[in-house]
């Protein structure tokens, strides 16, 4: 059939297209290693031809090298971030070699280099300074920011969470309706219809130069680390195992777009010739802690809270057999024991229902009637203390091994184990049996393989498996939800006033679920130097195998509209669903140049 466009239209669109992927090229963007780039001439500024530049990795003494082309020019592409020094050699010249070069991920550093004859100099060893520092590539149009180690490590950090510190860099914001850092009694207003919510499941974590946090794209060692269901992240590293967080807010390539937001990677930390161990221990409690104005004001006492947080780190060489000087290894394990209780306030009925029996009123002599129905049930206030305690282990143990000088892997076993109840706010809405508690469980494994065809060639092969296990629901998931809808005569107005409905059985709300998820990933990278321009093409595959028991609804929920009611045992509503287990299989492909 006769294209309607006319016989230039193919060759127009496939001009197109080859300017377009020429464009890509030029700028290509590497986010997770580094670029070391420039040129080598002699005393009198022409090119140096077959000058070699070998550069070592001063952790492990991993080398690579380069050969200068006919302009003098070298390029050495998918360095991994560390500390490397740098030795230039050609014949009938003498050697250079700078001293440390400190590089973090994503970085293209320029660095050019004047030999001199070998009969009038020796080896010399330039010191790097402000003066003669290499100037980093100011052609990249990627935006955000990077938290070195020296930074995690000096920073303060109360919560222990290395994402905590993406706040100290710019563009970067809470999600919203967050509940961060607010006190432990935010009850306001009139009573639990004013209650600030306990923050918005699926809110996102971290927003991204003005986009929406559940839009932000979480990785670590640049493979996927996403709660896609949730918008947050899979699992969080202890903060001692991480090398650097980087944070990319803007104008990243279509390789790094899965989300619209912006893209943080959390960079592992890896093993060194020397060994190295670290102990840490973080602790809190309620000693110093001020009492909120609500117990002050009902003469409470401060509710306890207790957390201890040890920590530690081992790392070195495997020093033996085939693995010597070849294999290294970093460990870390943290373990959190907090010990945290919430408040409940609320009032229940003074006469008991034997079909479901209630705890009993703490304050009986407050005793006052339920409006819904003036003159007839009579409910009391309940004061109680709930344990809510959180055990959260985290534990990361990486391996890097090289074959060869051209070919290393690293493999990376992280295992998450959360199992929290804390509240973080007075409750007036649910007793102790129906508070929700947050369980996630994860393991996941990352294999990185690079392979150095030669200085213009660089293969990489990525590899995720993630079975991860978060769970929100109460104590006893299964067991029917019992909503009683109360209003005391207290005076409107008064802070103790209860007014709204109280959980008194299961609860599943909240997107109370059980969930389990099995992810694949697979990412293939070839990188190539051709003359001045670095090209990277590749392929990103993924496949999530989830299964979803929704909870809501689906063991019977009773409402009652008030305490006689209950009593009396008089369903105002019954709801119940069906069909509550749901399977995902989705495979998402991506192909970038």
């Amino acid at each position: 059939m006769k294209s309607v466009f006319g016989p230039p239209a193919p060759r127009i669109a496939a001009l197109c297209i080859i300017v377009c992927l020429g464009c890509l090229s030029l700028f290509a963007q590497d986010l997770d290693e580094v670029t070391i780039s420039g040129r080598i001439t002699d005393s009198n500024g022409d090119p140096v031809v077959g000058a070699r530049i070998l550069v070592t990795l001063a952790s492990t003494g991993a080398r690579r090298n380069a050969v200068s082309k006919a302009n003098g020019r070298y390029s050495l592409i998918e360095l991994l971030p560390g500390i490397y020094k740098l030795t230039v050699s050609a014949t009938g010249f003498g050697d250079k070699q700078t001293d440390e070069l400190t590089t973090i991920s994503g970085q293209h550093f320029r660095l050019n280099f004047s030999l001199s004859p070998a009969t009038v100099t020796a080896e010399q060893t330039i010191n790097i300074s402000e003066d003669n520092a290499p100037v980093i590539d100011t052609t990249r149009t990627v935006v955000g920011g990077t938290i070195t180690q020296d930074e995690i490590e000096e920073l303060p950090n109360t919560s222990n969470d290395v994402l905590d510190l993406v706040f100290t860099l710019g563009q970067t914001a809470e999600e919203p309706l967050s509940i961060r850092n607010l006190a432990g009694d935010d009850r306001i207003g009139k009573g639990s219809e004013r209650d600030q919510p306990s923050g918005v499941i699926g809110a996102g974590s971290v927003s991204l130069a003005g986009g929406a946090a559940y839009s932000t794209n979480i990785t670590i060692d640049g493979l996927d680390n996403n709660d896609d269901r949730l918008a947050q992240e899979r699992f969080q590293p202890s903060i001692d195992s991480v090398a650097e967080v980087q944070v990319i807010t803007n104008q990243f390539s279509a390789e790094y777009g899965r989300a619209s937001g912006g893209r943080i990677n959390i960079r592992t930390r890896a093993g060194a010739r020397k060994f190295r161990g670290r102990f840490s221990m973080f602790f809190e409690d309620d000693g110093l802690n001020a009492n909120t104005f609500n117990n002050n004001r009902r003469g409470l006492s401060r509710l306890p809270f207790t957390e201890y947080e040890p920590g530690g780190t081992l790392s070195g060489p495997v020093p033996f057999w085939y693995f010597k000087d070849r294999t290294f290894f970093f460990s870390s394990y943290s373990y959190r024991d907090r010990d945290a209780t919430t408040q409940i306030f609320t009032a229940l009925p003074l006469d008991q229902n034997p079909r479901f029996v209630l705890p009993a009123p703490t304050n009986p002599e407050t005793a006052r009637s339920d409006l819904n129905e003036p003159g007839s049930a009579l409910i009391a206030s309940y004061i109680a203390r709930a344990s809510t305690p959180q055990r959260r282990q985290r534990f990361t143990q990486r391996l890097d091994h090289n074959f060869t000088d051209n070919h290393n892997i690293t493999i990376n076993y992280q295992r998450g184990r959360s199992d929290g109840f804390r509240q973080y706010r007075e409750t007036t809405r649910f007793l102790e049996e129906t508070l929700q508690g947050r369980i996630r469980d994860n393991d996941s494994f990352y294999i990185t393989d690079n392979y150095v065809v030669n200085s213009n060639v660089v293969n990489q092969v990525r590899f995720l498996y993630s079975d991860y296990r978060p769970n929100f629901a109460t104590n006893n998931p299964l067991g029917p939800v019992v909503l009683l809808r109360l209003i005391d005569e207290t005076l409107i107005g008064n802070p103790d006033r209860i007014s709204g409905t109280v959980v008194v059985g299961n609860s599943t709300g909240n997107f109370a679920r059980l969930r389990n998820e099995k992810r694949y990933q697979f990412q293939e990278t070839a990188n190539f130097v051709v003359g001045e321009f670095n090209l990277r093409f590749g392929a990103d595959i993924q496949r999530i195998d989830s299964t979803n028991n929704e909870l809501r609804d689906t063991t019977g929920t009773f409402n009652f509209e008030n305490a006689d009611g209950f009593l009396g045992n008089e369903v105002v509503r019954y709801r119940r669903n069906s069909g509550a287990v749901s399977e995902l299989k989705n495979t998402y492909s991506g192909f970038f140049a």
